[in-house]
């Protein structure tokens, strides 16, 4: 039985999260962060917790 292929991004996904890593990233033009739920979970934040506003999110740890 063939398998369909997995995108990209759900082998990332996967592996990420079965190595304890995240990925986080920097929209400079937007002046917006985004975090994996690895991340947040790594500096303590619940899924989705995490607001983009990074100076004072990052200083409560």
């Amino acid at each position: 039985m063939r398998q369909e292929p997995l995108g990209i991004a759900t082998l990332l996904a996967d592996s990420l999260g079965r190595i304890d890593v995240g990925v986080w990233e920097w929209q400079l033009a937007a002046n917006k962060v985004l975090w994996t739920a690895q991340i947040e979970s790594i500096y303590g934040f619940e899924p989705g917790e995490f607001s983009n506003q990074h100076r004072h999110d990052c200083k409560r740890h």
